[in-house]
């Protein structure tokens, strides 16, 4: 619970300290050093990935649709403006999503 924090918020300024690459050259690395991560952990728990993806259905398909594009979305808006900006906007999504869900179910 500690780590996943921090490698969030230093993910920017690692980010941002990458000279050389594009952004979506970026997002390949990312996706596919992290599709490696879980796979290996999948295997480590002795879980296939192949049929974990396919117990996920529909919903888990959505999930990742949806991971990709925050993902991408995530470091497109590292290049395009400044990382505090950035991760002051993420950190305010769970705050407006609380309210307007508040405003909107009742």
């Amino acid at each position: 619970m500690v780590v996943a924090p921090v490698l969030w918020s230093s993910a920017g300024v690692v980010t941002r300290h990458v000279e050389r690459a594009e952004p979506f050259e970026q997002v390949f690395w990312r996706s596919l050093f992290a599709f490696l991560f879980v796979a290996l952990m999948l295997l480590l728990q002795g879980v296939s990935p192949w049929s974990a993806t396919r117990k996920a259905g529909l919903a888990g398909l959505f999930s990742g649709a949806m991971w990709a594009v925050m993902f991408t979305a995530f470091v497109v808006a590292l290049s395009l403006t400044t990382t505090a900006n950035t991760l002051v906007v993420m950190s305010v999504a769970p705050l407006l999503t609380a309210f307007l869900s508040f405003v909107i179910l009742k």
